[in-house]
């Protein structure tokens, strides 16, 4: 039994992973946990070996990794919550990163381990007590991690119409295909309803230039994941969601076909090359089967998540500026693929009215440790953002047509509309079937326009949802009448069950 102490450090360590792991098994699938675990043993290794270098003895290095990883463990709430709430009421945040300053109390707080290693308590007791705490703590989270392991979820593809329709046939025509989704863009109705804010000489400009806008436009589902899951497939998550079940909390699934989806398929197949832009966001950051990223770089989403309750957090702090060179990189990113003779398929999942919020008054880079301090001015940022974000895609548009090599059908349309007051402050437990009008119209109310060029014929869909966007562009691609979905909004209560899906259309439309 005394052997096994000397496993204290490393499950002291892995715990709060594994910890993390367990409670957002929901939104992770197990590739995502193993690059996590290795990297995390790669760190206590590593650290082990350091600290034994300084020591030469491994007795003393146990003892004081024993240490630290009790130290790691308690960071969050001994360490970093308190260090953020002073440094934010002194102001001297301004000056000196939290994160950083988290970072300089661990690494004092571990030479100060290794100075006094002699002195330390370290009773077999003490050590049967941390083995004892560690095994119990872990042996709850079993059947979380188990399950992520054996999870069959994510195999299933959206069942779709337009790929047997369209099997064995070529397009006719293969313009490039610029798509931008905006996250949480109103729709214009919206807008001056709840925000007292005219949209109109955007959407006036955009129909000058040839758009069909949808003024008052509502998104499919409650969430990205699904309304990009729904459109990408050109088709409703319904046959998922019944076979998967009601109480099944899992959304990879839905990331999974997100990323593999039947857009990406068909346009391939046919000789496009795929670009996808996101940003922080896993299912949109890094798509596998996509020929360029332009995203964000380094750990995934979880992994930035699970260092955020560490004292490594400053590795993945993400300069405000950094998000503003992201956005510049991938506005350049369109204007160079449309102007190359291969078809192009560019996905763009905007973040600019998203937030965190980037832009500050004048335009420029906000300073990101900013906060709005209160409803009001958080919606005056939002609306800030919009007009900002208008600006630039024009400006896109107009530069896209005029350098582009061939032909551009381009469209803007969000994914969700941006949180009410109520849900932002009450994500979890909120229950949408239960939500006031002016709730439901804020949150699924988006943004909708296209533009196809003149010469391609595109049937009308007359539908309020996106649903048929993208089967409205092979049909002008293919030369076909692909047969146009009925429009249907679905949500679910309880962000814990995805797939207990409400059909709300009547309460919007």
């Amino acid at each position: 039994m005394r052997y096994l102490y000397f496993l204290n450090p490393i499950l002291l360590f892995l715990m709060s992973l594994l910890f993390f792991t367990a409670r957002n098994s929901a939104h992770m699938d197990f590739g995502i946990f193993t690059d996590m675990l290795g990297l995390a043993l790669l760190f206590v290794l590593a650290l082990g070996l350091g600290v034994y270098a300084v020591l030469r003895n491994f007795v003393d290095t146990y003892k004081v990794m024993t240490y630290i990883a009790i130290l790691w463990l308690v960071y969050p709430i001994l360490v970093a919550w308190p260090l953020e709430f002073i440094l934010g009421l002194t102001r001297l945040d301004a000056l000196i990163s939290p994160h950083f300053a988290g970072l300089v109390v661990f690494a004092a707080a571990v030479i100060a381990l290794l100075a006094r290693y002699r002195s330390l308590p370290f009773s077999e007791s003490f050590q049967k007590i941390y083995f004892v705490f560690v095994v119990i703590v872990l042996s709850i989270q079993v059947p979380h991690l188990v399950a992520l392991a054996l999870y069959g979820g994510g195999k299933a593809f959206v069942y779709n119409d337009v790929s047997l329709a369209l099997e064995g046939q070529l397009p006719l025509r293969t313009p490039h295909i610029v798509y931008i989704v905006p996250d949480r863009y109103a729709s214009n109705t919206n807008l001056q309803r709840y925000y007292n804010f005219d949209n109109s000489l955007f959407t006036q400009a955009l129909r000058s230039r040839g758009f069909t806008v949808k003024d008052d436009a509502f998104a499919n589902y409650t969430k990205t994941f699904q309304s990009l899951g729904s459109l990408l497939n050109m088709n409703y998550l319904t046959d998922m969601a019944q076979a998967l079940g009601a109480d099944d909390t899992h959304y990879t699934p839905v990331y999974d076909v997100l990323q593999d989806n039947q857009v990406q398929r068909i346009l391939r197949r046919d000789g496009y090359e795929i670009s996808n832009m996101g940003n922080w966001w896993e299912p949109t950051r890094i798509n596998p089967d996509a020929d360029e990223n332009i995203s964000r770089a380094g750990f995934s989403e979880p992994m930035q998540n699970y260092l955020q309750l560490t004292p490594l957090r400053s590795l993945v702090d993400y300069d405000i500026a950094d998000a503003c060179d992201l956005v510049e990189r991938q506005k350049n990113h369109v204007v160079d693929a449309v102007q190359r003779d291969t078809p192009q398929f560019v996905f763009w999942h905007l973040f600019t009215v998203h937030d965190p919020y980037i832009y500050d008054e004048e335009g420029a880079c906000r300073n990101h440790r900013h906060a709005d301090n209160s409803w009001e001015e958080r919606k005056a940022t939002y609306l800030r953002h919009v007009d900002l974000t208008n600006n630039m895609l024009l400006g896109l548009y107009d530069t896209v047509q005029e350098k582009a090599a061939k032909p551009v059908i381009f469209a803007i349309q969000s994914d969700e509309g941006p949180y009410p007051q109520d849900y932002y402050f009450n994500q979890k437990s909120y229950e949408f079937t239960k939500a006031p009008q002016e709730s439901l119209d804020i949150k699924f109310g988006i943004f909708n326009a296209m533009y196809v060029p003149p010469e391609y014929y595109v049937q009308p869909d007359g539908n309020v949802t996106p649903i048929n966007n993208f089967r409205q562009i092979l049909s002008a691609l293919y030369g076909t009448q692909l047969q146009m979905l009925p429009d249907q909004t679905f949500t679910f209560d309880r962000e814990v069950y995805p797939y207990d899906l409400h059909d709300i259309s009547g309460s919007l439309y």
